[in-house]
């Protein structure tokens, strides 16, 4: 991210924004911009952070903090960005469906946004950390640990529930076509994209490993390759749609730890609260979506451990909400559950797509280190490639029992599906 960062941002826009904060009639004095982040928070964006001094006609001066979403610098970020249609997404998503979900719920746990711009890809929206909101996950490696408890999955269960609830009763589909009729991740442009990352995952990481140490498990191996087929995504596809047999609601798309934030306890350090950000892929689909994508993202063992449990906080929280809404829903436990545990080869991809390269050296910028377009290109070609792979299988132990992990999972969760 070159030159100066205040040249990134207009008066005029922040301008329209201390207005919007603190009243029409302050004029704008001065302001500084600097880098919001350099963690994953800006996979698909730049993150700037604002402080802007403005004056009250009583001349009060008043000084406020916000967030400014702009689109990326890498051009193979930028390729990646509209292909999904990203900004297209996330400001329809404020613009249109926020206000909607507000009369739902007003203190629904979604970060706010004081202004969007769909010609310049841009979002201006309040500043989390002013009210001491934080990202528990700096970089996707963090994941190798298991650093989220089940007081954070509690928190994160009842912030998604209220967020769902706020939606239930609405058909997204037919309210706001152009933004769900069709899915920005799984079809069009966005699906040669997902197709390509899990493909060559597959390809270059698991297949090469699974070759390896179930040579003569042609069960496991046909499985394995399936996951690189056209038909694993049809499947998928198929998933991140609204299914008439159950309860839908609009889906965040991309709920994972990395896109909410916590506030923590001090003197406990557990959480006492989550708002959710990047609404950059939200679905109208089952809720089980959300919270298949969260746990798959994590390890094997831990979501084998706790997933019941997480699952039993979301519904509860869900069926909670509903009710303080003064909505009827019907969803009963062994119907939510019925639907996760068919559903359960939609959360594969984001299994075999993330959880092999994190433990691979090299694929994440470290410390301050912006993120890189050769990194970048690595990512979206699946990592290293088969030599490093094997390599780290054959010597790194926590990435050899992950991946031994990994393949017993999808193996069990591919061969149930298909009974």
């Amino acid at each position: 991210m070159g030159g100066d960062l205040k040249d990134l941002v207009t008066p005029a826009e922040v301008l329209r924004v201390v207005q919007k904060i603190h009243g029409s009639s302050c004029k704008l004095l001065d302001f500084e911009v600097e880098k919001g982040t350099t963690s994953v928070q800006g996979f698909l964006s730049n993150i700037l952070r604002v402080t802007a001094r403005s004056e009250s006609p009583a001349g009060q001066v008043q000084s406020v903090k916000f967030i400014v979403k702009r689109f990326p610098d890498l051009p193979t970020q930028q390729k990646m960005v509209n292909d999904l249609g990203a900004f297209d997404q996330e400001i329809g998503f404020f613009e249109h469906c926020l206000p909607l979900l507000l009369k739902q719920c007003p203190d629904l746990p979604v970060v706010r946004c004081f202004y969007s711009n769909l010609a310049e890809k841009i979002i201006y929206m309040e500043d989390l950390k002013e009210q001491n909101y934080f990202a528990i996950v700096r970089s996707v490696p963090d994941l190798k640990d298991d650093i989220l408890s089940l007081d954070h999955f509690k928190v994160m269960m009842e912030a998604l529930a209220k967020f769902h609830s706020a939606s239930y009763g609405i058909d997204w589909v037919k309210e706001f076509p152009d933004l769900y009729q069709f899915d920005s991740a799984f079809e069009g442009s966005g699906a040669d994209f997902f197709k390509r990352v899990l493909k060559q995952s597959v390809d270059s990481t698991l297949i090469p490993i699974a070759e390896l140490e179930h040579s003569g498990n042609e069960e496991l191996l046909k499985n394995i390759r399936w996951l690189a087929s056209e038909d694993y995504f049809n499947a998928i596809q198929k998933m991140s749609k609204a299914d008439p047999a159950t309860v839908n609601v609009l889906c965040h798309g991309d709920f994972w730890a990395n896109n909410m934030m916590f506030k923590i306890d001090p003197k406990t350090r557990k959480p006492l609260d989550v708002k959710l950000i990047d609404f950059q892929i939200c679905r109208y689909a089952p809720p089980s979506r959300d919270v298949l994508y969260c746990i798959s993202v994590l390890s094997v063992d831990f979501r084998q451990k706790y997933e019941t449990q997480i699952l039993k906080f979301y519904y509860n929280a869900f069926i909670k909400s509903c009710s303080d809404l003064g909505k009827d829903c019907s969803l009963t436990w062994d119907e939510l559950y019925r639907d996760y545990d068919r559903a359960r080869i939609f959360g594969l991809m984001m299994t075999v797509t993330l959880r092999p390269i994190i433990y691979l050296e090299g694929n994440f910028p470290e410390g301050d280190s912006e993120l890189t377009e050769e990194q970048f290109k690595q990512l979206m070609e699946g990592g290293e490639g088969t030599e490093a792979s094997i390599k780290a299988f054959k010597e790194n132990e926590a990435f050899h029992n992950e991946m031994v992990s990994v393949l017993d999972d999808a193996h069990a969760t591919i061969t149930k599906w298909r009974q």
